[in-house]
């Protein structure tokens, strides 16, 4: 679809940043710490130079979402109001779809009526309007989370739907409705609603408070997990927050849905709630697409604290930056907001947020009797496994001495305790990533006789190969080419792409900056100028000005009046711009990949601790993979 923009589309599901003409994130696809996920408008492509994933908007959704490619088109459909031509589908993809949109419809249909039945009906406006109105939320915010009411009648909306001729099945699928034996009734009567929706928008399921106080009838019920709506990968309030979470760079988690309403009104509109689960690894990769920085509000149950604990631990395993705030006692973020509001609270959240473990070790150290040996042991070893948990190995040596005083410990016991569950982790991370049952095969030991650095490096001149990767730039990157690759299924995309876009944005995805000072300069100079249909232009300064004769020259170009003199004509370096490009481009890459091999291999000879023979035997196997996709690339290059 031509008239979609490729970073409004990704920018719904992943936090992207502007890097020079183009945008870049950490791969959603996969676990990393430096962004490699490309995202470019003027191609309107993306691509992740970490899973080898890439493509149009289209195929972003697919491998995403998960979605087919009529549900993918669909989406963008209606995003952009386009008018979409369906073509026949299998079976299988109509039924997938069928149960999908009937459930979508579904909720669509059931909002509207709960929003509805609390503003026009009585009971609706006496009872559940009523109560939002206790909690102190306005009209707007009551308008923005699509709150609502379904009435105490037994078959509220089931009847409404049915009337409406909305299938049985869905009503049961959507949780709406449950199976009698009298039929069907409404399992959500007689309660106020809050819809809960997914990162673009959609409405997937629905959390209800009673507002009676017969403590045999349950505080809140949630929709049943469907085709539609998975809980582990659902955050209450992120569509509402996720630009205020990108812009402030930080995520405030709380713990029910009014936290989130009433922070919002407040003007903290940066806070999500796990929907009705314990925290997954899911949900943290979800705000992770937004920010690397979480501080979990709680309120004064101590209890509820340590029982969310293991679930906070996994922000730390995914390598984000977390705090805790802990509100006075009898306060939570919901009646705190209200009371105080937005300046307030966030200088109350401000002055009380700790760092993550040492909040958890004041809560451990407050509760337990450090004087019962067996008490502190179970405490030492909780903090140790959580702050092996950090990947960050200076981190984990400035947790381990604050913990350590706290606890009155020595510090190399506790470091020691650490060290073994670090150990473990990275076994358990190497025998996953090698499909082994033991990490031992894959640790070699002693370490093997390696190649001598000059067997590696013979021939590798970094200045040459940069210095050809400049003249390309020079006097081609105003110039487009037809990009080839074969797809999995076999197929050749071709795509039209500008010469010095296809090699900006491959340096900019790897963070890769030259190693001659003149080099780097004169990359900076083109980078600033973004070549689309002109020429670089000659810099001024002195330093690049002899550089830049030097590259615009070419000693080795035939006459015309040569070639036709005699004529012979030969193809010219512009003439086949796929070639040349590609062949300075990945023989600089494979000469990058080499260099870090040699590095890697140098390091292995040295005396190492477990932790870190395991990290380079893990980068030199990466390094290797993609010294063999590089070399293959080239051949298929130069043999053309």
């Amino acid at each position: 679809m031509d008239v979609t923009s490729i970073e409004e589309v990704i920018g719904d599901f992943v936090h992207l940043k502007k890097s020079g003409a183009n945008y870049k994130a950490l791969s959603p696809f996969t676990e990393e710490k430096t962004p490699s996920f490309m995202v470019s408008p003027s191609k309107q492509i993306f691509k992740c130079f970490s899973s080898g994933k890439g493509g149009s908007a289209v195929t972003f959704l697919m491998e995403h979402e998960k979605w087919t490619y009529p549900e993918a088109l669909r989406y963008l459909a209606k995003k952009y109001n386009i008018p979409l031509e369906e073509k026949e589908e299998s079976p299988e993809e109509v039924m997938a779809r069928s149960e999908r949109e009937s459930i979508a419809a579904l909720n669509r249909f059931a909002t509207e009526f709960f929003e509805k039945t609390l503003h026009e009906s009585e009971e609706g406006k006496s009872i559940g309007l009523s109560y939002f109105k206790e909690r102190g939320f306005i009209p707007q915010t009551i308008e923005t989370f699509q709150l609502g009411y379904n009435p105490e009648q037994e078959k509220g909306i089931t009847k409404t739907a049915l009337d409406k001729q909305y299938n049985e099945k869905y009503l049961l699928a959507a949780g709406l409705s449950k199976e009698g034996r009298h039929g069907l009734y409404d399992f959500l009567r007689g309660r106020v609603i809050f819809p809960i929706h997914q990162v673009s928008g959609q409405v997937v399921g629905f959390g209800a408070r009673t507002l009676k106080s017969d403590k045999k009838i349950p505080k809140y019920l949630n929709s049943p997990e469907n085709a539609l709506y998975n809980k582990s990968k659902t955050l209450y309030g992120l569509y509402q927050a996720k630009n205020t979470i990108t812009k402030e760079d930080c995520c405030f988690l709380v713990e029910g849905y009014t936290d989130v309403i009433s922070l919002h009104q407040a003007g903290i509109k940066n806070v999500v709630a796990s929907s009705g689960t314990s925290l997954t690894t899911d949900q943290v990769k979800l705000i992770k697409r937004y920010t690397s920085n979480v501080t979990i509000l709680f309120d004064g149950d101590t209890a509820g604290i340590k029982a969310s604990f293991r679930g906070i631990s996994l922000f730390l395993q995914e390598g984000l930056q977390v705090q805790a705030c802990l509100f006075p006692d009898g306060e939570d973020p919901d009646s705190f907001a209200n009371e105080k509001g937005q300046e307030e609270t966030l200088a109350f959240i401000q002055e009380h947020s700790k760092d993550f473990v040492s909040f958890k070790a004041q809560i451990l150290v407050g509760e337990a009797n450090l004087d019962d040996p067996l008490k502190k042991v179970a405490v030492l070893k909780e903090l140790a496994e959580t702050i092996g948990q950090i990947s960050d190995a200076l981190s984990r040596s400035v947790y381990c001495k604050t913990t350590a005083n706290l606890i009155g410990v020595e510090e190399e016991l506790l470091l020691k305790e650490i060290n073994r569950h670090v150990r473990q982790k990275n076994r358990d991370i190497l025998k996953k990533q090698a499909g082994v049952s033991d990490a031992r095969e894959v640790m070699p030991d002693p370490v093997p006789e390696l190649p001598k650095p000059q067997e590696v490096s013979q021939g590798l001149n970094p200045i040459a190969h940069e210095k050809e990767l400049l003249r390309i730039l020079i006097n081609y990157g105003h110039q487009q080419f037809i990009y080839k690759e074969e797809s999995e299924d076999g197929e050749i995309v071709e795509a039209q792409v500008g010469v010095a876009d296809f090699i900006l944005d491959t340096l900019e995805a790897d963070e890769i900056t030259f190693h001659h000072p003149p080099h780097q300069s004169m990359l900076e100079y083109i980078q600033q100028q973004q070549p689309q249909q002109e020429a670089i232009t000659q810099p001024t300064e002195p330093l690049l000005t002899e550089l830049y004769a030097d590259l615009v020259y070419e000693p080795y170009e035939l006459s015309p009046n040569w070639s036709k003199k005699h004529f012979i004509y030969t193809e010219s370096e512009g003439d086949k711009l796929d070639v040349a490009v590609k062949k300075v481009l990945y023989t600089y890459l494979l000469f990058r990949v080499e260099m870090e091999i040699e590095s890697i291999q140098n390091k292995l000879k040295s005396n190492l601790e477990e932790e870190e023979l395991i990290s380079l035997l893990t980068s030199q196997k990466e390094y290797d993979r993609a010294k063999m996709k590089l070399s293959e690339e080239l051949s298929r290059v130069i043999i053309r």
